[in-house]
């Protein structure tokens, strides 16, 4: 699908709060039984605490707790926001939310085609709606006066608030 096909549900702006926490979604990432061999308890202790925490922090920040509300969750299929994706999922899951996964696609790299269908998978295994934003002109980002990084973070905020 497209953001288009969102209509005006748009984003609320859930996870602004939460990017002070990749450091602890990237641990929960590596920390995932597909991820590594054994499972010891402090990892597991370690995932429980961090779902916990993730769970208070979005439901006492936003007002949606008992909500039929839109969670928009932007994947970019690196390990913060797949982690962030599973933990909101599993939060989600026990609220009312209707949560979607946004991925942008700069098309940029050659592999970012690859990235696109791994959300896309990833989205459909946890049974969540997938909508991606393809860039128009991936050059333009390249020769922006700002820079690219700069250009492809203003293309991705300005295509949230659609």
């Amino acid at each position: 699908g497209s953001l288009g096909s969102l209509g005006s549900l748009g984003s609320l702006g859930l996870f602004n709060s939460l990017e002070s926490m990749c450091r602890m979604c990237r641990c929960f990432a590596q920390n995932l039984p597909s991820n590594r061999q054994g499972h010891s308890r402090h990892s597991r202790h370690s995932s429980t605490a961090l779902l916990k925490h993730v769970s208070k922090m979005l439901t006492s920040s936003c007002e949606v707790r008992n909500s039929a509300v839109p969670v928009i969750v932007s994947v970019s299929g690196g390990q913060d926001s797949v982690a962030l994706l599973r933990l909101v999922h599993q939060v989600a899951r026990r609220y009312p939310w209707k949560l979607h996964v946004l991925h942008f696609n700069h098309g940029l790299r050659p592999e970012a085609f690859d990235e696109e269908i791994f959300v896309k998978d990833l989205a459909k295994t946890l049974e969540v709606p997938f909508f991606v934003q393809r860039h128009p002109d991936p050059a333009a980002l390249k020769g922006s006066k700002a820079g690219l990084q700069a250009a492809a973070r203003e293309w991705r905020q300005a295509e949230s608030k659609k």
